[in-house]
C-alpha cells in the first residue's frame, strides 16, 4: 500500500477480531513480518536444532530450551510464575467465563514474553 519508504511484500498468517473499550469491533492482521524497519534474521537453531523443533509437553522441556537459550535475565519468568501463582488464589472460573480466564493467563504470559524479549536482546533478537 502507500505511505511506506520501501516496497514490501508480506504475508497475512491470520486475523482475529477485537473491541475497543465501547465495544466496537476491529481487526488486528498478523503479518509475516514488519511494514517497515529492518527484518530480524531467523534465530540460529543451529547446534539446539533438536532443542527448538518440536513441542514441549513438560515443564522440564520447556526449562531445557531456556537453558539452550543462555538468557542472561530470567527475572520476566519469575515474574510471571508469580502472577500466575497469585491468579490461581484468586480467580474463580465460572460457568461461561473460561475465555475470559484464558485472556488472564494469556495477558500474563504476553507480558512476560515482551519482557523476557526486551530483557535479552541478544539472545531474543529474531523474536
Amino acid at each position: 500500500r502507500d505511505g511506506f519508504s520501501e516496497k514490501r511484500k508480506v504475508r497475512i498468517l491470520f486475523e482475529e477480531l477485537h473491541y475497543n473499550a465501547d465495544f466496537k469491533q476491529f481487526r488486528v492482521l498478523c503479518v509475516s513480518q514488519p511494514l517497515c524497519g529492518s527484518v530480524a534474521k531467523a534465530l540460529d537453531k543451529g547446534r539446539h536444532r533438536d532443542v527448538f523443533s518440536r513441542p514441549r509437553s513438560s515443564l522440564a522441556e520447556c526449562n531445557q530450551v531456556l537453558d539452550a537459550l543462555a538468557l542472561k535475565d530470567t527475572a520476566p519468568l519469575y515474574q510471571a510464575a508469580g502472577a500466575l501463582r497469585e491468579l490461581l488464589q484468586c480467580y474463580v472460573v465460572a460457568r461461561g467465563f473460561l475465555e475470559h480466564a484464558r485472556g488472564k493467563v494469556n495477558g500474563v504470559l504476553d507480558g512476560a514474553v515482551e519482557r523476557l524479549i526486551t530483557a535479552n536482546p541478544v539472545q531474543l533478537s529474531a523474536c
